[in-house]
C-alpha cells in the first residue's frame, strides 16, 4: 500500500493527497476509511470520494479493498 501510494505521489510531482474524512468500525472485524483523493496529473484534476474496508483479526489487517464513489473519474486521471 506504501510503494502504491509512493508511486502516486511521484507522477503527480506531489500534488496527490488522500485525506482522511472519517473511521467506521463493525462488530464483525471490519474497519471502513473514508478518504478523499486530489490531484493534478498531465493537465487532469482528480477529486474523488474512496474508501477502503479493511478486515481485521486479533488487531492485524489481513485484507483491505478500496472502492471509489467515481470509478470513471480515478480511471480517466490515470489513463
Amino acid at each position: 500500500m506504501f510503494a502504491q501510494f509512493g508511486r502516486y505521489g511521484a507522477e503527480t510531482s506531489g500534488t496527490f493527497r488522500a485525506a482522511l474524512e472519517d473511521v467506521f468500525t463493525t462488530d464483525d472485524g471490519r474497519v471502513v476509511g473514508l478518504h478523499r483523493n486530489t490531484g493534478e496529473r498531465n493537465g487532469k484534476r482528480l477529486d474523488v470520494s474512496c474508501c477502503i474496508v479493511f478486515e481485521v483479526k486479533n488487531g492485524k489487517i489481513v485484507s483491505g479493498r478500496e472502492h471509489f464513489f467515481d470509478l470513471y473519474n480515478w480511471d480517466e486521471f490515470w489513463a
